[in-house]
């Protein structure tokens, strides 16, 4: 099992992997995976040795953290991919090829939401899981001030053929969706 620690006080990372059912030798991409790579080094963990994941982002400053972090704890299952995943085919990732995508605070800033959803669709493998986390559309002290409209999500997201499987709060200020495809 790989030791990095990683943390967040906003998620229940424990429940993510009850929920989204991660294994030894799965292959997984990271959308926007932002400064911290907070959900690449979890996926890292529990994915081990034999999987892989694949940190994808539009800021080349948080994948230069992201390697520095995986090469100075040994982690040698993450790599980086620089993508503009509002475009299509932007990650270079062969079609039906991942077990799971997660899209983790990404949806709320985007301009085309949809367009990063079709790439996670494309690039899943059929029974592959997609994983979205975004802010509640509540009033809290924290979070952005634009923020993911849930429920056209789900529509969206299943008219594309992907079935909703979980609907749960990872958190106060955050909700989950698990897909499968």
């Amino acid at each position: 099992m790989i030791g990095y620690k990683y943390s967040t006080n906003l998620l229940d990372l424990n429940l993510l992997s009850d929920k989204l059912g991660l294994s030894q030798k799965d292959k997984i991409a990271d959308f926007g995976s932002g400064r911290t790579g907070i959900f690449t080094f979890w996926a890292a963990k529990h994915t081990g040795l034999n999987g892989k994941v694949y940190s994808i982002d539009i800021l080349k400053d948080n994948l230069d953290y992201i390697a520095r972090e995986s090469q100075e704890h040994n982690l040698q299952n993450i790599e980086t991919i620089w993508a503009d995943l509002e475009k299509h085919h932007s990650t270079g990732i062969d079609s039906s090829s991942l077990d799971a995508v997660i899209i983790g605070n990404l949806l709320h800033q985007s301009v085309n939401p949809d367009n990063i959803i079709k790439e996670s669709h494309r690039i899943l493998n059929p029974g592959g899981k997609l994983l979205i986390i975004d802010w509640l559309k509540i009033a809290a002290p924290l979070g952005p001030e634009t923020r993911v409209d849930k429920l056209s999500l789900k529509s969206y997201t299943e008219n594309l053929g992907l079935e909703l499987i979980h609907d749960f709060l990872p958190g106060k200020y955050h909700f989950a969706l698990i897909f499968k495809k």
